[in-house]
């Protein structure tokens, strides 16, 4: 069943609307683990460092021979902005290459076009509809692990399928074939089942309809094994247990709580994006596959086989995550790595079971299913939220904020090593290129002192401004009498105020009257002029400036609103006892976003109004 699209706009299109993921990974900057990886690099590709740190890690903390490797050997692109974001898409393409791969294979090698569209279709949904998204694909040490692990088990789904429909077994393929496979269970846990389930049903497959590779597939099925062996008993699994004191009595204590997770998660998929990615996939693959197209699904035993693997997959992740220190539900990205595993064999499942639905729906043009997915897609939340974050020029303060952060650290480092420093906590953690604070607040607290080891500093901690020193500085611009314990003031913005030891605290503030508001929250929208890394065109932004600049108000959820950089505060927190009467202080901008244009405040979550600079 052809897809008759006119094939360059559609794929043109599909590409403009994956592309936003791939820019905000240019605004990504390390976090967490990052800084512990790229110390222990002494370079870029740190090759030896990077196999000393694999089997180090294999004796004394896990079997993960993959990630371990590659987190050193290209630890120090944490350091560099392009270097952590060409690891970031990098690990991201793996799906993507992956998706179009399987996909070309399943269509006997032909009709490219149609398998471009509809792997861009599943890229588009996975990072979508992805529930961490930001965890997962834009923090580079959780991309080298359970990120590109699961890429690579397409990777090899993708090689199991070029093996099939290959004439004869090259070298090539070998190594593309025990590669991937080897690869994948080195990365994560999760990844190592789904490939070891993969593996075990492709070599089923093979006996079942006496294909003629079923040797090789047997070979591939017997060096799944040994490495998830290889993996799974390494002598760091057992050593990371006793060192995080995990008894025999708290195993057994989350295996007994394993039957609810499971309940609980299993069928998650089921309920999310990736359920109508599997629909859309069952409606839209006809599988053309060599030596079986004619009877793949006139079978029951491939379909019972593709049921057991779902519930294979996801109940060996449970099992095997309350066998070690982190049960599945202790974080989110492990369920969500779960649902999205579980959908790689309902996809299996549901191209073999929807074969008499695809003839049935022969006369309906599946160029409206996908457009209609498709609009489904660009309104998820993770979709929209990153659009907001993006156009808005949200993302593109955040990262200026870190780049003056980071320049202050480094020079720092330079004219005074071993010294105490502190910085201001940023105001705002856009998604999904944050998860938050990348300082914390004690020298003590990890990754403070990894962080400080990275730029030659002593201790290391970031802080709120200083309210008080604000207010003093803003108080010296004020003529006298002018906000006296009588005078209603209302608000006004005072630039560049400095409410720290170093210009990392230096913002611009918002100054609320105390009496104005009997609201505990308060709203504020910041327009910023053009700023050239906004993925906006220059000219409409201008356009986009005249028109929010001729407003004293804009109303709430009104798209002029999707244009400015908007958040919302706890007012109490924020609250100053100053010396002429009670008011309320925040940050709302900092002075390497770019020129502000206009300051908006919403006490009652219905409008904002227009709040006047103070001259």
């Amino acid at each position: 069943m052809k897809i008759k699209l006119e094939y360059a706009s559609i794929c043109a299109l599909l590409v403009v609307l994956i592309i936003p993921f791939y820019i905000a990974m240019g605004f990504t900057f390390p976090l967490g683990d990052d800084f512990t990886r790229a110390n222990a690099a002494r370079g870029i590709f740190d090759i030896g460092k990077a196999v000393e740190e694999m089997f180090h890690a294999w004796t004394s903390w896990s079997g993960r021979y993959t990630h371990h490797f590659l987190v050193v050997f290209l630890g120090k692109a944490a350091e560099s902005r392009v270097g952590y974001t060409l690891v970031c898409a990098t690990g991201v393409s793996v799906y993507w290459i992956s998706f179009y791969g399987i996909f070309f294979e399943l269509f006997g090698r032909k009709r490219r076009g149609d398998s471009f569209i509809i792997a861009s279709i599943c890229m588009l949904a996975f990072l979508s509809g992805h529930p961490n998204l930001n965890i997962t694909y834009y923090l580079m040490t959780d991309v080298l692990g359970l990120g590109i692990g699961n890429g690579l088990v397409l990777s090899f789904i993708w090689s199991l399928c070029r093996l099939w429909n290959a004439e004869f077994v090259s070298k090539k393929l070998k190594i593309a074939v025990f590669g991937t496979s080897v690869a994948a269970i080195g990365c994560y846990e999760h990844a190592a089942i789904a490939t070891f389930l993969a593996a075990a049903l492709a070599f089923l497959m093979a006996y079942y309809f006496s294909h003629p590779h079923r040797k090789m597939y047997l070979r591939t099925f017997k060096v799944v094994v040994f490495f998830f062996l290889f993996s799974f008993l390494a002598m760091g699994n057992f050593k990371r247990q006793a060192t995080r004191d995990v008894t025999l009595e708290v195993i057994l204590a989350q295996i007994s709580a394993s039957w609810a997770a499971w309940k609980s998660h299993a069928f998650s998929a089921f309920f999310s994006v990736w359920g109508l990615t599997v629909l859309f996939v069952g409606l839209t693959i006809n599988p053309e596959l060599k030596r079986c197209s004619n009877k793949f699904g006139n079978h029951i035993l491939p379909l019972i086989f593709g049921i057991l693997v779902f519930f294979a997959i996801t109940f060996g992740i449970v099992l095997v995550q309350a066998l070690s220190d982190v049960p599945v539900t202790a974080t989110p990205k492990l369920t969500a790595s779960m649902s999205l595993l579980s959908s790689y064999a309902l996809t299996f499942v549901a191209i073999i079971a929807m074969m008499r639905v695809r003839r049935t729906m022969a006369t309906i043009p599946l160029s409206l299913v996908g457009l209609a997915f498709v609009i489904i897609l660009v309104l998820t939340p993770n979709y929209q939220r990153l659009l907001h974050d993006l156009f808005s020029g949200k993302i593109a303060a955040y990262a200026a904020s870190l780049e003056k952060r980071y320049t202050f650290l480094t020079w720092t480092g330079y004219e005074a090593p071993g010294h105490a420093t502190k910085v201001g906590k940023l105001l705002f953690y856009p998604y999904p290129v944050s998860l938050g604070e990348a300082i914390p607040g004690s020298p003590d607290e990890w990754p403070s002192k990894d962080v400080s080891k990275m730029f030659g500093l002593g201790e290391l901690v970031s802080a709120s401004p200083d309210l008080n020193r604000a207010y003093v500085n803003i108080m010296e611009r004020v003529p006298e009498g002018k906000f006296s314990a009588e005078n209603f003031f209302g608000m006004y913005v005072f630039k560049n105020v400095k409410a720290g030891p170093n210009d990392t605290f230096r913002f611009h503030w918002l100054l609320v009257d105390s009496s104005i508001s009997a609201s505990d929250h308060i709203s504020t929208l910041v327009l910023i002029r053009r700023q050239l890394d906004r993925p906006v065109p220059v000219f409409m932004q201008r356009m986009i400036e005249k028109k929010i600049l001729t407003r004293d108000v804009i109303m709430k959820g009104s798209m002029l609103e999707y244009f400015g950089i908007t958040e919302q505060s706890v007012l109490e927190k924020w609250k100053i006892f100053g010396g002429v009467k009670d008011c309320y202080m925040l940050p709302v901008a900092a002075p390497e976003w770019g020129e502000i244009l206009a300051v908006y405040a919403s006490l009652d979550g219905v409008e904002y109004k227009k709040v006047a600079f103070f001259e």
